[in-house]
């Protein structure tokens, strides 16, 4: 007997004709981009139902095992719920704080919620696994490697993800892009709100409306599922996705920087003298700082360092961004959430003194809120020779009222300093080979005529324009508006070989050369 005959009154829904072929093609690892209302989560519901109702031979274990993972509880809840409702029947088992449903013969239908959760899956086995609102989910690829994947090995079990392009997660359209290219096992389906049948025509009418009073690009990506290249407003898909394959690569140090232990209750005096030597750089697999070549051998030019300053709560990152002028690289990075500003402070310090040495790199930071004055502050305490004045074409010094140090954020000035960043990038002009920060730039959009970085934990626009992220992103904007107006090294002098040498006599050859050319 078939687990289909013990099941005879499963409350399957009958698909729509847009969701048919994507329910019947066979294909192995299949991912569904649409458009809002297309019934995505649907489709995959239906393709869970038709796990424990159709014909299959299980073996020894004769009902499936499903994986179901959301980014967010209120998309896990009623998934959940309807599940357990439709396959009331053969339920032995239903936990709704853990949203584990228990059939026998080992079937079980796990759901999974992705928020604080990067671990989601780990040491399970699926024969399907379902993942619903793919598209804001931040760090898909990651996850997907090393905890989903794993899972459907035993089996040979197959995927169905499901999403509405968006800049929380541009592995998502990586993903369909792959998969449109004829990635093996893989299949994409692209369909648009108004494939859907059941939605009324009037209301059909009323999004064709709306187009006229939203962007182009999020009526696209909201209302056809399609990611429209300036889907992030102001980099561009393409251009980041081209520029990680052109340019990021791994750190090749992890650390920390800082003084011995014995030196840390000098922090002040050691700052106050310029002690460089008494700086060191600490590898440490944990450490926050990255850096793209040796730390030790950065001393050869200026250095710039951008700062994004966090509250140090945990929220957000406070970012460093340590650059190059003479090459437009960036050459380091630290990020850590749980700094306070005057931490930031010290920290951005003591790494100003050990990349700069005897010329300490420029520092130029977000002013904005308590925390950039109390940064402000801490500089100025610690004698840091090397602080930007806001508006002038000096460095603070003794005295300087802390209120007049670092960059302010207001709508117009964010706007110019991404847009400056972003045209960088495109021109090459800037080399950055951290690919996290690069990912970040795909989170910045534009909403109500404002530029917003977009976060997984917030729930809508509205909220986004009030708590914007992409931290990596601002600090290095900073580091790049410092380059273009500190000073670069001066190219070196001409050497004249003396006279009379065969350096002289070659000299004046090329000159007689040059002078009586035709």
């Amino acid at each position: 007997m078939s687990l289909s005959d013990e099941l005879p009154t499963v409350l399957k829904p009958r698909p729509h004709k847009g969701q048919v072929p994507i329910l019947a093609d066979p294909a192995r690892f299949k991912i569904l981009r649409c458009g809002r209302r297309f019934g995505k989560s649907a489709t995959g519901i239906i393709q869970t139902l038709e796990e424990f109702t159709r014909e299959r031979d299980w073996g020894l274990r004769w009902a499936p095992r499903v994986g179901w993972f959301t980014p967010l509880d209120r998309y896990t809840t009623p998934v959940f719920e309807e599940l357990r409702e439709r396959l009331g029947p053969m339920v032995l088992s239903a936990n709704a704080n853990t949203k584990t449903l228990g059939f026998g013969r080992g079937g079980t239908i796990e759901c999974w919620t992705m928020h604080n959760n990067p671990e989601a899956g780990r040491s399970r086995k699926y024969d399907l696994a379902v993942i619903d609102e793919a598209g804001l989910i931040p760090g898909l690829r990651k996850w997907y490697d090393t905890c989903l994947r794993p899972t459907l090995m035993d089996t040979r079990g197959r995927l169905l993800m499901l999403g509405t392009p968006h800049a929380i997660s541009p592995d998502f359209n990586d993903f369909f892009d792959e998969a449109e290219a004829g990635k093996e096992g893989w299949k994409a389906f692209q369909t648009s709100t108004f494939d859907n049948p059941h939605i009324p025509e009037d209301e059909k009418a009323a999004i064709m409306a709306a187009r006229e009073h939203m962007p182009e690009w999020l009526w696209k990506q909201e209302y056809l599922g399609i990611p429209a290249d300036t889907s992030a407003g102001i980099f561009g898909r393409e251009m980041i996705r081209s520029y990680i394959a052109e340019t990021a690569r791994p750190p090749t140090w992890r650390g920390r920087i800082g003084l011995e232990a014995d030196d840390e209750w000098k922090l002040t005096a050691i700052c106050h003298g310029r002690q460089v030597d008494r700086i060191y750089a600490f590898e440490d697999s944990r450490g926050s700082w990255l850096t793209w070549g040796d730390p030790d051998e950065v001393r050869q030019g200026p250095v710039v360092i951008g700062v994004d300053l966090s509250a140090g709560v945990g929220s957000s990152n406070t970012t460093m961004s340590v650059c190059l002028p003479d090459t437009g690289a960036k050459f380091a990075e630290f990020a850590s959430p749980g700094v306070t500003p005057e931490e930031a402070a010290r920290l951005a310090v003591l790494a100003g003194y050990y990349f700069g040495g005897d010329e300490p790199a420029w520092i130029w930071f977000e002013a904005n809120g308590g925390g950039g004055e109390q940064f402000a502050r801490e500089l100025l305490r610690l004698k840091y020779p090397r602080v930007r004045v806001r508006g002038d074409e000096r460095w603070a010094s003794t005295g300087t009222d802390a209120t007049k140090l670092g960059w302010w954020s207001s709508p117009a000035s964010k706007e110019s300093l991404i847009l400056d960043y972003a045209q960088a990038l495109k021109s090459r002009r800037f080399v950055n080979h951290s690919e996290s920060a690069l990912r970040e730039c795909l989170t910045y959009i534009y909403h109500k005529g404002k530029v917003v970085s977009v976060n997984s934990a917030s729930d809508g626009l509205d909220e986004l324009a009030g708590a914007p992220h992409g931290d990596r992103v601002i600090a290095d904007a900073l580091a790049w508006n410092l380059m273009r107006w500190c000073p670069k090294t001066p190219p070196a002098p001409e050497r004249t070989p003396p006279p009379e040498s065969i350096g002289a006599r070659i000299a004046e050859g090329r000159k007689n050369k040059k002078r009586y050319a035709w």
